[in-house]
């Protein structure tokens, strides 16, 4: 948010636009238009009045996306120049121009030096002309430099010790693996890191005189945009403002000087995100250079943290230097110039005191009198005015006596003579004091609200003491901050759970009261448009999601009429009826609930229920009848069974006893020897059968219900008003504030919500007219009185609890993060541990949500994140706990259901996104979200497994398509691999360093006996467990590529290679070389591959006795750098191989270009050679192309002789396989050929 805010801020400063009135003329399509007059000109482009009419119908109207825009030619009378534009919008005849090249910029100086002297009129007569600001900027630029590189030096060396000290305390794997990878990314990247962070810094600079024209910045940006977008967290902005304002308040003085000094340069204001060097910009672009890593949210706070104490720690001494820089330069001196310039402060105008009685509250007074015995003044003096209000500026909250007291006692320490305070004072003071306590003796004040109106006491009392006519000016300025705080209360006293979901609001109220607080804020009604606005915004949210909630009541009860519907369907069709077992099964199948679900969703026509209640009605008939089967046709019979299909799944809960079931129905369809079902197989249907199916549900017609007890309470109920704001006695004593926004008098049901607009209570009348008569429930008015009638005897409400704590609470849309939904959800399977019901756990993924950011920014990405917190909010069960637990993730824990109720709930959320489309600035995007739904076992688990059990669900949704929902299954085999990769990744560090891995060898075999064939080996890679058994490698090699360390196991492999066989290197046989194996990431590293030459060229070993094989993979990145790199090494004599050829990326049109001197045909074909003609085939046309290219062929897997045999008789050159020889330690084959050759050689 703040990036693109910052931005578009940018682009306003960099382009100041100045006016003008010049004839102009554009070339258009080969077409000459001259009447056109220039109207105003910046540096970017420029904007003209076209009046031409066959230029309005040729250029498209409207704004013209960048690769859209069309080019025209732009030439002035006495220019010379004909520059190129293109054309950005064109509508009403106005077309603005963005200039293409380099002529523009000579355009935009030709024009500014011949600009009329009274252009310039309103500004300072010293005025750097474009060129000298451009010069001092570079000057400060190049100043800079030096600074942050020694800077970032201190940075990353302090990361990665701190980082390194991490590692050896965590005990968590999942901690450990993060912190690794964060460590191994910032030493391999460190230089290109800091090269980016400099980049960046430059082209701020750049920025503030021009030199970056907007395309290039847009076109430059666009990838780190994206990527900032797929790695946004609010927390981490939060942080970053955080500790910028810290490091800001440390340099406050410096840093204005730098900033005004920039204004003057720029001519314009250049503050916070526009200054290339204040702390937020320095912070802004290091999570920028960090957000492509996708780092947690713990390594990201660190690292910011760790470049707040090392880099930014030092910035004073860069202030001062460039202080020093622009003193010399003769600019700084311009402070007040340049701020009369850049900023309004508007100072209230003092309020005329009324010389009229205050009888009132000279009373309200009274109630703290002081002593009968004090002589009093009866009237204020001007003087004595101002000595009070100086005094209510110098006083401690902190002290126990009244304000009355302690201002007469700092009156007297400043007067030689005794002080009196008049009763006008003494009354003003006191009526002021009484006011804000009375109204925070107020039961259904919330506590924020408590806390800002003891902030506000000496502002009412000084707006008392200016203007003492508060009794009868009905305009007065404690009266409309009085009356903005009433007009606020319902829209915020939610009860303690909306307290919760709500903490923004409390943060609001807890900001003003801070700027309260800090003397921000000088005058009453500063505090009461805060107020009204905040009122305002709380208005229309509650509006919003009134709508909602009553949306939802209109579903519950199309819900409840299709339980009844199917309800009283099924009793007609069979109660008191006996049916078949196919007809039972069906039922405990979940078909009831299909009926149910499917008339929710359809529309009027009700096809599909229909439909799906003809086949029990048919199954029925078939089943009871035993002549019925055989009117029943083949096509018939088909559609029966498909439509059984259909349904199941549409329904999918019983996914698998629906299979059985199923295969059951065709067999008995087809077999009708079998399908005889004697009177003793037939099942009785009565009423007590059906309702099992409808347990939980209202299945009676929807009427309203009689009570003759509280008849009365009743009519009152039915008479209050929609909309009317009512109070709650909640159980636990506290007061909430509903409003009651929807009744259906024919059903006899009432929906009330809070201040937010969720729903609350939904009821039927008797129920809810038996709350008024117990007084649960009362209109508000009961207890509305105004405010400066109120009496001090007023009861202090029970503490309302105060906001979460904002580590626990998820800042944009107030519901738990996910750190503390973790907890509550350990929380909840710790009390249900051996519960059959123990609940279920939903997480929901909104679908192609960086699409919103891409369209609509982050803003209003944020937007339809706080939309779909309300519709969840309004639409999940009760009882039900709500978190967002990541960027576009929320999860929903619901106790006491089951997998059917949970599955229910999850399609009910889905469906409700669905059916919202998303509004932003006036485009409609449709909204879905993909689901995983996982059940909480009655065994012990642990909250992070079923979350990571609920994400593999929804992934599973995501690969479907997404917008639908999935239940995790305990045999989905992609979760399981996912675990066992992330539990292996914290033994690559502990295999590396403690030497579990080892070098094995196979032999590679010549086939054919062509001359210069010779057994060669290629280098394994084992790893031994803690135990020192050896384990298989695939595990290990995969989570290694997955987190982005095969670069150290590759690094591992050519050390332990080269040690282990230099010794012999003057003892191989003339034909041996060893092929070792290098991963993609390895090969495309300059710094590996560098490192790889020197070893090379170092060693003892003869390059002939080395190579190297890649797989296919390498073809997915550069094709050119990688040939390039395997040349580079090729040249020392050194061969390659290219591995699994055939499976993956490569294809014939590779191998002509591609400097590799053997093809291994990937074993999958080599396996069935003999079984499969295709495989066979394939070997043979790789073989004989790549022998076209001059590269010779080996097979692997070949596990016998006859697969050997037909290798050799097509050609292939060597064949690789336990056939051959089994993989065996590589210091074994060493020892061997030391065996053969005589003792090893000194080297």
């Amino acid at each position: 948010m703040g990036n693109l805010g910052m931005n578009n801020q940018r682009n306003r400063r960099r382009y100041p636009r100045l006016d003008v009135d010049i004839p102009a003329t554009i070339e258009y399509q080969s077409q000459v238009f001259s009447n056109c007059r220039m109207l105003n000109y910046s540096r970017g482009g420029v904007y003209l009045q076209c009046k031409d009419e066959a230029l309005t119908s040729a250029v498209p109207q409207g704004y013209a996306p960048e690769s859209e825009r069309q080019s025209v030619l732009l030439s002035l009378p006495d220019e010379s120049l004909k520059v190129c534009a293109h054309i950005v919008y064109f509508s009403g005849g106005g077309m603005g121009l963005a200039f293409c090249d380099s002529e523009g910029e000579r355009l935009y100086e030709s024009l500014y030096a011949r600009r009329p002297a009274d252009q310039d009129s309103d500004k300072d007569s010293r005025v750097c002309s474009p060129a000298q600001s451009r010069e001092l900027v570079h000057k400060l630029k190049q100043n800079t430099s030096p600074f942050l590189e020694a800077g970032l030096a201190a940075f990353f060396s302090q990361a990665h010790e701190e980082l390194q000290h991490l590692i050896a305390d965590t005990s968590d794997p999942r901690e450990e693996s993060s912190l690794f990878y964060a460590l191994n990314s910032l030493e391999k990247d460190q230089a290109a890191l800091c090269e980016r962070f400099l980049q960046l810094a430059e082209r701020n600079f750049a920025l503030l005189v021009g030199e970056e024209t907007e395309e290039q910045q847009s076109a430059s940006e666009r990838s780190e945009d994206l990527a900032l977008v797929d790695t946004q967290e609010v927390d981490t902005w939060i942080l970053i403002n955080k500790l910028a304002r810290r490091v800001e308040s440390d340099h406050a003085r410096n840093l204005y000087h730098i900033e005004s000094a920039l204004s003057y340069l720029c001519q314009d204001n250049v503050h916070n995100e526009l200054n290339p060097i204040a702390p937020i910009s320095l912070l802004t672009i290091v999570k920028k250079i960090l957000d492509g890593y996708q780092f947690d949210v713990t390594v990201t706070r660190l690292l910011l943290n760790r470049f707040c104490k090392t880099l930014l720690n030092d910035l004073g001494l860069l202030y001062e230097e460039l202080l020093q820089l622009l003193r010399q330069q003769k600019i700084i001196g311009l402070e007040r110039e340049v701020q009369e310039r850049w900023t309004i402060v508007k100072n209230p105008e003092p309020v005329t005191a009324v010389n009229s009685p205050i009888d009132n509250i000279t009373a309200l007074n009274n109630l703290n009198p002081v002593d009968q015995d004090q002589a009093s003044i009866q009237s204020m003096t001007e003087t004595e005015r101002k000595g009070v209000l100086t005094s209510l500026a110098s006083l401690s909250r902190l002290q126990a006596s009244t304000l009355q007291q302690q201002v007469q006692q700092l009156l007297q320490e400043e007067s030689r003579n005794p002080v009196e305070l008049s009763d006008e004072a003494r009354a003003a003071i006191g009526a002021g004091e009484e006011l804000v306590a009375t109204l925070s003796k107020d039961p259904l004040i919330t506590e924020e609200l408590r806390t800002l109106l003891g902030s506000l006491k000496f502002l009412v009392i000084e707006a008392v003491l200016q203007d003492t006519s508060l009794l009868e000016n009905g305009s007065h300025p404690v009266r409309r901050l009085l009356d903005s705080i009433e007009s606020l209360k319902p829209y915020i006293n939610r009860g303690s759970r909306a307290s919760l979901l709500r903490d923004r609001d409390a943060s609001r109220l807890a900001a003003i009261t801070e700027a309260v607080e800090d003397g921000q804020h000088s005058h009453l009604d500063e505090v009461t448009l805060e107020i009204e606005a905040l009122q305002q915004e709380q208005q229309e949210r509650f509006e919003s999601n009134r709508k909602l909630s009553i949306s939802r009541c209109l579903k519950d009860e199309k819900l409840r009429q299709a339980q009844v519907s199917t309800y009283e369907a099924l009793s007609n069709l069979l109660l008191e009826q006996s049916i078949s077992p196919v007809i039972d099964k069906l039922l405990g199948f979940g078909w009831v609930n299909l009926l149910i679900q499917t008339a929710v969703l359809e529309k009027s026509d009700a096809k599909g229920w229909r439909n799906y209640l003809q086949i029990v009605d048919l199954l029925q008939r078939l089943f009871t009848d035993t002549q019925g089967k055989h009117k029943l046709s083949d096509d018939q019979r088909q559609a029966l069974l498909s439509m059984v299909r259909k349904g199941f799944t549409d329904y999918p809960i019983y996914a698998d006893q629906a299979e059985s079931f199923q295969q059951e129905l065709h067999r008995l369809l087809e077999d009708e020897a079998d399908n005889n079902i004697t009177p003793q197989q037939l099942i009785a249907v009565d009423e007590a059968y059906l309702q099992r199916y409808f347990q939980g549900m209202d299945i009676h017609p929807a009427g309203q219900t009689q009570n003759h007890e509280n008849g009365d309470w009743q009519t009152r109920v039915n008479e209050i008003a929609l909309d009317t704001w009512l109070v709650q006695q909640c159980d636990e004593g506290t007061l909430r504030i509903l409003s009651l926004a929807w009744k259906n008098p024919q059903t006899g049901r009432y929906l009330l919500v809070d201040g937010d607009g969720y729903k609350v209570l939904d009821e039927e009348l008797p129920h809810l007219a038996e709350r008024f008569a117990e007084q649960q429930i009362y209109p508000m008015e009961r207890v509305t009185q105004p405010i400066v009638e109120r009496t001090v005897e007023t009861i202090l409400a029970n503490t309302y609890d105060s906001f979460k704590h904002e580590s626990a609470i998820d800042s944009l849309t107030g519901l738990s993060n996910r750190r503390s939904f973790e907890a509550e959800l350990s929380r909840h399977i710790s009390l249900v541990d051996g519960q059959e019901e123990a609940g279920v756990l939903i997480l929901l993924n909104l679908d192609k949500f960086q699409v919103v950011n891409n369209l609509c920014g982050f803003e209003g990405g944020d937007s339809l994140l706080q939309k779909v917190t309300d519709i969840l909010l309004n639409y999940m069960p009760e009882k039900g706990y709500l978190g967002r637990i990541g960027d576009d993730e929320f999860s929903l824990l619901l106790p006491g259901h089951d997998l059917e109720k949970g599955y229910q709930a999850a399609e009910m959320l889905r469906q409700a996104i669905n059916e919202y489309d998303f509004e932003w600035q006036g485009r409609m995007i449709p909204t879905s979200t993909s689901v995983g739904v996982v059940e909480i076992g009655a065994d012990r688990q642990r909250a992070d497994k079923l979350l990571q059990a609920a994400l593999a669900a929804c992934n599973r949704s995501k690969q479907g398509g997404g917008n639908c929902t999935r239940v995790y299954l305990e045999s989905d085999s992609a979760y399981q691999e996912h675990q066992q990769l992330v539990e292996s990744l914290p033994a690559i560090k502990e295999a590396l360093t403690k030497g579990r891995l080892e070098l094995f060898v196979q032999p590679i075999v010549p086939l054919q006996e062509s001359e210069g064939l010779t057994q060669h080996h290629e280098i394994l890679l084992r790893v031994r467990d803690g135990a020192g058994n050896l384990e298989s490698p695939q595990a290990f090699i995969r989570a290694a590529e997955e987190y982005d360390m095969m670069r150290d196991v590759d690094r591992w492999v050519v050390e332990a290679f080269f040690r282990e066989v230099e010794p012999y290197a003057d003892r191989l046989p003339e034909g041996e070389s060893f092929s070792i194996n290098l991963s993609g990431m390895s090969v495309g590293d300059d710094a590996f591959k560098n490192r790889l030459i020197e070893r090379i060229k170092a060693s003892p070993l003869q390059s002939r006795h080395i190579g190297f094989e890649i797989t296919e993979t390498v073809l997915a990145g550069d094709i050119s750098d990688t040939a390039a790199a395997i040349n580079e090494i090729r040249q020392l004599g050194c061969s390659f191989s290219l591995d699994d050829f055939g499976s993956g990326y490569a294809s014939f049109s590779y191998l002509r270009d591609f400097p590799v001197d053997f093809v291994k045909i990937d074993g999958v074909f080599v396996r069935e050679i003999l079984n499969k003609p295709a495989d066979y085939a394939t070997i043979n046309s790789i073989t004989e192309i790549a022998h076209f290219m001059g590269k010779q062929v080996i097979a692997e897997f070949v596990s016998d002789e006859n697969t050997g045999l037909a290798l050799k008789n097509m050609g292939v050159d060597y064949g690789q396989g336990y056939h051959y020889g089994k993989p065996r330690p590589l210091l074994e084959l060493l020892t061997e050929i030391a065996d053969e050759k005589g003792e090893i050689g000194v080297l």
